[in-house]
């Protein structure tokens, strides 16, 4: 209904035709895919199943190849669009990435692990690695359809979450520097800051009260929802030119007196006017006096003192900035007041709900990739019982086989894990150089490593506990 997409008085309609007609489509799916997947392999010969000699179609090895590329492309749109709309591209490349690798896997596993069969090193290796190399080589399908699966989700979890740290510490950076060298005064059990203390602290040393409050404005920037978009702002008066510096570019933060705002320089120039929509419904009509750099830690939007004061129930600040001096003894006079260093801007609050939704949700999709992924090692492994039998008969020992498969799911490992982290590291790179001016993302840099561990216990463990039970 925010959208337009649904009327506010459209009933609702329940009945169990929806449940039916999905079943009903499932089954359908499940039924054309299982005739589509097995309409080559029942006119194969019988020998042909001893092996996997068939190499993997050329078109869909290309297929996979372009879609690589194509993702890089949508990597450096941090470097084209400065704002949250950004980590899109990394996320998209990501699972554009994906998408190629599953793909192009089958051709890229077999001619990794044909090289590696073909190597002189090779003829010295025990007989467990020379097998395990040659079965992924053989069957190269097999392995590269685990390898595309555990490879997408290191890609999704480090470039879902460093995509998500960068932009806070973005954020975070540009607020600092526009707040440097103020405090913060709040008064967090009171709903707001007292009449009197604002006049009170400016006797002592220069400051501003600043508000946040919400408004409501058409589609400002690239991402916003195409109707109207409720975004936080923050409430600044003329006195705040001299302590914050949101980096204006035209115009100057005196003018903001009634309906008056200021603008990301992106979205708008000095005098333009825009309709506002305030917290209480009230619709203003107010004129941009400044443009500024700093939209990423300020928002694209700040509204005056006045406007915001006039259109809230209180018309209190939410907080004071002032320059450091000795506030101490002028404080405690001030029951229920506080004094921080750590000023913040207004995006915070929002960015960090959002930023905890975006894990929660990534974390349950991973979870179910991991699932799918652990349970079909275990089909396919489980599947391998006369393959295991016909090796003993020739003359390999139990130790030998669970030997031969470690050394496959170290492979398997090795291969998604360094896959995971290529395709996410050019997309990262280029996040770190567009909004930190460095080729490095910020965040939790253990979450790689940890990564592949999760990797490793995930297709040790589906590999290694059925092949133990079929060895014994």
């Amino acid at each position: 209904m925010s959208v337009g997409a649904l009327r506010a008085d459209q009933p609702l309609v329940y009945g169990p035709l929806p449940a039916v007609a999905a079943a009903l489509l499932l089954l359908g799916v499940v039924r054309v895919a299982s005739w589509a997947a097995s309409l080559h392999i029942s006119r194969m010969p019988v020998i042909s199943g001893i092996a996997e000699t068939r190499p993997p179609s050329r078109v869909r090895t290309n297929a996979g190849l372009l879609l690589i590329l194509a993702s890089l492309v949508l990597a450096t749109a941090p470097l084209v669009i400065q704002t949250e709309a950004a980590a899109i591209g990394p996320a998209t490349a990501a699972l554009l990435a994906v998408i190629g690798l599953a793909l192009a896997g089958p051709r890229l596993v077999q001619r990794a692990a044909g090289a590696l069969a073909g190597a002189r090193l090779m003829a010295r290796v025990p007989g467990p690695v020379w097998l395990a190399v040659h079965n992924c080589h053989g069957h190269a399908r097999r392995t590269s359809g685990a390898v595309a699966a555990l490879g997408m989700a290191v890609t999704l979890s480090l470039s879902v979450v460093l995509t998500q740290t960068t932009i806070t510490k973005a954020r975070s950076e540009q607020a600092t520097l526009g707040m440097r060298g103020l405090v913060t005064i709040t008064a967090p059990g009171l709903g707001g800051i007292p009449r009197g203390l604002l006049s009170d602290v400016r006797a002592v040393t220069p400051a501003a009260g600043v508000a946040t409050t919400t408004v409501v404005t058409e589609p400002l920037l690239f991402g916003d929802d195409p109707s109207l978009m409720s975004r936080p702002a923050l409430a600044l008066g003329p006195d705040a030119g001299g302590l914050v510096d949101l980096e204006v570019v035209d115009g100057g933060l005196n003018g903001l007196r009634g309906h008056a705002i200021a603008l990301d320089e992106r979205v708008g120039r000095v005098g333009r006017s825009l309709d506002v929509i305030m917290g209480d419904g009230a619709r203003v009509r107010a004129r941009v006096v400044a443009t500024y750099r700093r939209g990423l830690g300020f928002g694209p939007v700040v509204v005056s003192r006045d406007l915001a004061a006039a259109h809230t129930t209180t018309g209190l600040d939410s907080a004071i900035l002032a320059r450091p001096a000795e506030l101490g003894p002028l404080l405690a006079r001030w029951p229920g007041v506080e004094l921080t260093t750590r000023p913040e801007g207004p995006q915070a609050g929002s960015a960090s709900a959002q930023a905890l939704v975006n894990m929660a949700v990534l974390a349950v999709l991973l979870a179910y990739v991991l699932v799918a992924v652990a349970n079909r090692l275990v089909a396919t492994t489980t599947g391998r019982r006369d393959e295991l039998d016909g090796l003993r008969r020739l003359g390999a020992t139990p130790r030998q086989l669970r030997r031969m498969i470690r050394w496959e799911a170290a492979m398997i490992a090795a291969g998604a894990s360094g896959a995971g982290l290529v395709l996410s590291a050019v997309p990262l790179v280029l996040l770190g150089v567009g909004f930190l001016a460095r080729p490095a993302p910020s965040g939790p840099l253990w979450l790689a490593p940890a990564s592949v561990l999760v990797v490793g216990l995930v297709v040790w463990s589906a590999m290694e506990l059925p092949a133990r039970r079929i060895i014994h």
